[in-house]
């Protein structure tokens, strides 16, 4: 969607909000649309705001109480370093549905930063197995896994993803995808070519507003630590955290700046 009609729906779901002030849907939908414009303070506002009424989400409007806590627990991961406030709200969610799997993951996510490995796969296990074949768990598994020195499942784990991942040619995200791949098999060269591309389309990425793919360059901090340039390393990192002020890139940044 491009910016200009995000603003349009925001301003119809304003106007709607201003007619039914207690419509929690309304509140929950807008909420959706700032995570997508990069607006956190403004989704954690509603959002926040939606789930005083789980009740009215699930039983008058359908929605997936779950889904929104999660969306609550992204926030704070991802925007706002808040581990201990993501790990409630993804615990929430997975209160609601034991079995979705993108809370299992992150809940898994929340330990492999904190450097817990065997707990995050145990997690990453879960998410695998109810996550439909999403190559985004296998790849977070291989990561855990290849921390822990299980490096033969990683590889595994990163075939998988990578097959996975290239079988969907619409995955806006691929190729950061791709090259955490490669970099995870070892394929340096591959693994930063993709890294670039990715950085290149996020310019015109529809998906990407904020026109930054945080992930890839923090690929590329990754890349650069492993090869041991250091000053690369902290300007990519300092471009992902433009994009994203995520737990892990914060804590990858205490560990750069111990080098």
């Amino acid at each position: 969607m491009a910016l200009d009609r995000y603003d349009e729906a925001v301003d119809l779901l304003s106007g709607a909000i201003e007619k039914d002030p207690d419509n929690v849907s309304l509140y929950t939908r807008r909420g959706r649309l700032y995570i997508d414009v990069n607006r956190p303070d403004d989704a954690l506002r509603d959002l926040l705001r939606a789930v005083t009424d789980t009740d009215a989400l699930r039983d008058q409007y359908h929605w997936y109480v779950h889904v929104v806590y999660s969306w609550l627990g992204h926030l704070y991961e991802t925007f706002y370093n808040d581990a201990d406030s993501a790990l409630k709200y993804y615990s929430l969610s997975l209160e609601d549905n034991g079995e979705f799997a993108s809370s299992l993951a992150s809940v898994g996510d929340i330990h492999f930063y904190s450097g817990d490995f065997e707990e995050a796969i145990r997690w990453y296990d879960k998410a695998v197995k109810f996550g439909s074949g999403e190559p985004g768990y296998f790849l977070c598994r291989a990561n855990a896994l290849a921390a822990a020195g299980r490096k033969g499942d990683a590889r595994a784990d990163y075939r998988r993803a990578l097959k996975a991942y290239k079988s969907d040619p619409e995955n806006a995200c691929r190729f950061s995808h791709f090259g955490e791949c490669y970099l995870g098999l070892g394929n340096t060269k591959k693994a930063v070519s993709n890294f670039e591309i990715a950085i290149k389309e996020a310019q015109n990425c529809a998906d990407c507003p904020q026109r930054l793919c945080h992930e890839a360059y923090f690929g590329l901090c990754l890349y650069y630590t492993g090869a041991g340039e250091l000053a690369k390393a902290r300007e990519c990192l300092d471009a992902a955290l433009k994009s994203a002020n995520a737990v892990r890139y914060n804590r990858f940044k205490e560990q750069l700046e111990a080098k």
